[in-house]
């Protein structure tokens, strides 16, 4: 399985799990801190497998350079990147709670698949909800 076969399911389920977050699901049987709890981790395992294709393929100036050129994009995967990493560090210390970052991490991921959804489907249309925008890897 190639990394963008493995990045395309972080996406899919990125979204399932942010949208739990985001949505009261309790209904449906989801228990929202479970869902925030996973939403961040699948949010944390995105954005380093992310950062690490950028690293392989363009090297270290291939870390940011190569992100999203949508502002909106690049903001939230810095800022959600940060707040995932509060959940692979305890930063209890610094008076930040892992379930409050479990959350925001969880927020953070629905935006991020939300907003690069809507710019696959504007570049490539609706094949491009899940096949690489324009033959990018990403």
């Amino acid at each position: 399985m190639n990394s963008t076969v493995i990045h395309r399911l972080l996406d899919f389920f990125g979204l399932l799990f942010g949208a739990m977050v985001v949505y009261d699901w309790t209904s449906l049987g989801f228990n929202p801190a479970m869902a925030a709890t996973i939403a961040a981790y699948v949010f944390l395992i995105d954005k380093i497998l992310k950062l690490a294709i950028n690293l392989t393929v363009d090297g270290p100036g291939g870390l940011f350079a190569k992100w999203d050129t949508n502002t909106a994009h690049n903001v939230v995967n810095v800022i959600g990147l940060f707040i995932a990493s509060m959940l692979a560090f305890d930063w209890s210390g610094l008076g930040l709670s892992p379930q409050s970052a479990a959350t925001m991490a969880g927020a953070f991921l629905f935006a991020d698949k939300a907003i690069k959804f809507w710019l696959n489907i504007n570049r490539s249309g609706l094949t491009g909800i899940f096949l690489p925008p324009n033959g990018s890897r990403r």
